[in-house]
């Protein structure tokens, strides 16, 4: 098993939320040459390649020197009585996965 840096801890006001980013150096597997390799959702990239990893609420990115970096949501909490927790979503791709809120202020509903 490959051991992940984590990098980067950003987060974005704008979105009212947060993006982690981990960089796996060396993301090869022998059946899968000349790409990178993202074991737990079993996906092979191109060097180049950007996509969402299925399975997961990553998004995978190879670089030429076959180092895998990993974008996810990172994670916050939303302390408001007006929100309800509504959670994750796997089946959609990065980042429209990501955990979600519903918020109801002032009868208008909205999504954090």
């Amino acid at each position: 098993m490959k051991t992940f840096g984590v990098i980067l801890v950003t987060a974005f006001s704008i979105a009212v939320s947060m993006a982690a980013v981990a960089v796996q150096p060396n993301a090869t597997h022998p059946d899968h040459p000349g790409k990178c390799y993202h074991e737990t959702s079993k996906t092979a990239l191109s060097p180049g390649e950007t996509k969402s990893l299925p399975g997961t609420c990553l998004e995978g990115s190879c670089s030429e020197s076959y180092t895998l970096t990993l974008t996810g949501c990172g994670v916050y909490i939303l302390d408001d009585s007006n929100c309800e927790d509504i959670g994750q979503d796997l089946s959609k791709d990065y980042p429209e996965c990501c955990k979600k809120y519903k918020c109801v202020i002032d009868g208008k509903v909205t999504y954090a």
